[in-house]
């Protein structure tokens, strides 16, 4: 039964939206990066039969149209925050379609999990339980980790506090709830008619904010942060052709299908790089 005015519910306090900003970076007239944050509403059944779900789609939608805007401007698109959505999810699947924009995770992670362990959708493909430290490099996984206090529960969150000792987990502990429902995307800016204007490529992606507050131990909060380097490539010219040119491109992947290592050099020739990086954080 869907309740648009489930007052006893989160979702109903925090509101939802997006809100943007436009920031230059630099002198050209397309030097600018358009970010969008949002907050999508949050499942409180597993899809297909999510009461939410017709909400959720309309958000993703309207995000989605606002970065597709955005990129036909010309300028780099972030779009970022908890989408409260599993990977490959209608509403990730809408957002990854009907805009320009990629998943930065699953850029560089193409193999990640689509789910929790203990997911209907993740035990079809079946892998093995993931540790702790597995969820957090291989599967992006940002909610529900064993890591986070705010999922222990009430007898477990009790040990922690000032004055207490220090409470570890090991990071091969065995992780089956975590998932990953926090999200960076962005575009290439790549335009075939103008290569010379070059591009973005992803060169990093990591969960982050893993540390707990000093006094009371506990989690700074209940998601940990997705945080991302892209890098910047233009044409060099043929005298500032170095290996170092090459960095973005050998180590870095492309937003788009990624091509070859050579199908990128041929493309750009010689690149300059230039990294910016961004955190998606969830207070």
């Amino acid at each position: 039964m869907v309740r648009p005015t489930a007052f006893f519910r989160g979702d109903w306090f925090v509101g939802k939206g997006v809100a943007g900003a436009r920031i230059r970076f630099g002198q050209g007239s397309k030097d600018i990066v358009e970010v969008f944050t949002t907050h999508l509403h949050a499942p409180y059944e597993t899809e297909p039969h999510d009461s939410y779900i017709c909400h959720r789609t309309a958000q993703a939608w309207e995000i989605a149209k606002l970065m597709r805007g955005a990129a036909e401007r010309g300028h780099l698109v972030l779009g970022l925050g908890d989408f409260n959505m599993i990977p490959l999810s209608l509403a990730h699947r809408l957002i990854s379609t009907h805009s320009p924009a990629r998943d930065v995770w699953m850029v560089l992670h193409p193999d990640c999990s689509i789910g929790a362990a203990i997911d209907e959708v993740e035990k079809a493909r079946r892998r093995p339980i993931p540790t702790a430290e597995f969820n957090l490099l291989e599967n992006g996984a940002t909610c529900d980790s064993v890591l986070n206090t705010w999922r222990w529960s009430k007898e477990e969150q009790k040990r922690l506090g000032p004055n207490r000792p220090e409470v570890e987990i090991a990071s091969d502990t065995p992780d089956p709830r975590a998932k990953r429902l926090d999200y960076i995307f962005a575009n290439t800016c790549f335009d075939p008619n103008n290569p010379s204007a070059g591009g973005w490529i992803v060169k990093s992606a990591r969960v982050g904010m893993l540390q707990r507050h000093s006094k009371y131990q506990c989690s700074l909060s209940d998601h940990f942060s997705v945080e991302t380097t892209l890098v910047h490539t233009k044409y060099a010219s043929p005298s500032e052709q170095t290996i170092e040119n090459k960095s973005a491109v050998s180590n870095g992947v492309y937003l788009q299908t990624a091509p070859s290592e050579s199908q990128l050099v041929s493309a750009h020739t010689q690149l300059k790089s230039h990294p910016v990086s961004f955190t998606n954080i969830n207070l």
